[in-house]
């Protein structure tokens, strides 16, 4: 819990910090190309694999060699689910894509379009692996998915190798860095630090862990 000591800002100025770790990725993740001009998912099981096999980094990736467009993709592998409750997946791709957990469809996203928007999917799992398999298809064009979830324990975690602008951290280059009071924590305790900070809302703040996570 945090509160602000400027005077007359504690009855704005207060709440809960929620600080999460990144969730487990995939295990076993494996694929299975498809070649094919589509306008939308095909039933992959009627079809034969062009090439199939472990995937390095266990990490969804559609950049596989020698592809541009015209093919498709099936991903399957398992994640593990920290505690029981509820879990949220994230998809978005270019062009169209389901995600199922334990073979029920969770997300659908079917169709030609671009990755602009993140659709989300909910489902109650319980303690222990889960099978999460992600179908795709590349009419022409872009090429991009984006794969996530998150838990009671965990933050939203990418699973592709592609992350989504809304999902990813934003860079700036030193030039652009405006100029500001360094925190750092003292004797081996987080700081907080509340003043006017340049670009920030009234609500910010700045936090300086002992790990160097600030």
């Amino acid at each position: 819990p945090y509160v602000c000591t400027f005077p007359g800002h504690a009855m704005v100025m207060n709440g809960e910090l929620r600080v999460l770790a990144d969730g487990p990725g995939f295990k076993d993740l494996s694929f299975k190309l498809f070649m094919g001009d589509w306008t939308k998912l095909p039933d992959f099981a009627a079809l034969k694999p062009h090439r199939e096999g472990p995937l390095a980094g266990n990490k969804i990736d559609i950049k596989l060699e020698g592809m541009s467009e015209h093919f498709g993709v099936q991903f399957s592998g398992t994640v593990e689910a920290p505690a029981a409750g509820d879990y949220q997946f994230a998809l978005a791709s270019d062009d169209g894509s389901k995600l199922y957990v334990d073979g029920r469809e969770i997300i659908g996203n079917d169709g030609i379009h671009p990755s602009s928007d993140v659709r989300l999917g909910k489902v109650k799992l319980t303690q222990g692996p889960h099978t999460v398999r992600v179908d795709y298809f590349e009419q022409g064009g872009q090429e991009e998915i984006y794969v996530g979830w998150s838990g009671p324990k965990f933050s939203e975690t990418p699973l592709s190798q592609w992350v989504h602008p809304s999902r990813a951290a934003g860079e700036v280059s030193v030039e652009e860095r405006p100029g500001g009071i360094p925190v750092a924590p003292v004797n081996g305790e987080a700081v907080m630090y509340r003043n006017f900070i340049s670009g920030s809302s009234p609500r910010g703040i700045a936090v300086a862990y002992p790990n160097g996570v600030n």
